[in-house]
């Protein structure tokens, strides 16, 4: 019985350790190309310059000030280019190497384009 309670108590402090442990965001992609004033808001509220080559992960929010513009590059490939004086929150993003492509975002202000290889190709951006 005194055994049973010892593996009641571990199991319980691991529990509570799993549950306890910091959340990290999921890594959506990247920032391929910056030009003009933006910003990378995380999930924690901290805010970065928006800075080529940097991870976006699921809960960023991404800001363009005007005549500014972000092109993101997905991890499936895929590329979103958030205009002027927008701003965009990557709620979702789920990727499986498979055919089937998900995400899901938030236009909060202003406008998005989003185009696949090779239909980018003649991207302003």
């Amino acid at each position: 019985m005194k055994l049973k309670a010892i593996f009641h108590g571990v199991l319980l402090s691991l529990c509570a350790l799993f549950f306890a442990a910091p959340v990290v965001a999921q890594e959506a992609g990247t920032l391929s190309r910056v030009s003009g004033k933006a910003t990378v808001t995380t999930t924690e509220n901290a805010t970065r310059e928006a800075k080529v080559n940097e991870p976006v992960s699921v809960g960023d929010i991404v800001t363009t000030e005007a005549g500014a513009e972000v092109l993101i590059r997905f991890k499936d490939s895929s590329t979103m280019i958030v205009r002027s004086a927008s701003k965009l929150k990557i709620s979702q993003f789920r990727f499986e190497k498979k055919i089937h492509r998900h995400f899901t975002d938030q236009s909060l202000v202003g406008d998005l384009a989003c185009c696949q290889w090779p239909d980018c190709q003649g991207s302003a951006l």
